[in-house]
């Protein structure tokens, strides 16, 4: 594994929609996955 897939938990993706950048930037050039009941 080389770092570039990460599996996002609720609590990220809510704060992903708050709008923190501390997390934009982390996520940058991130395959992102997330759970069907997270999309939910």
């Amino acid at each position: 594994m080389n770092g570039s897939n990460i599996f996002l938990d609720t609590n990220i993706v809510l704060y992903l929609i708050s709008g923190d950048e501390n997390l934009t930037d982390l996520l940058n050039d991130k395959t992102v996955y997330i759970s069907f009941i997270t999309e939910l």
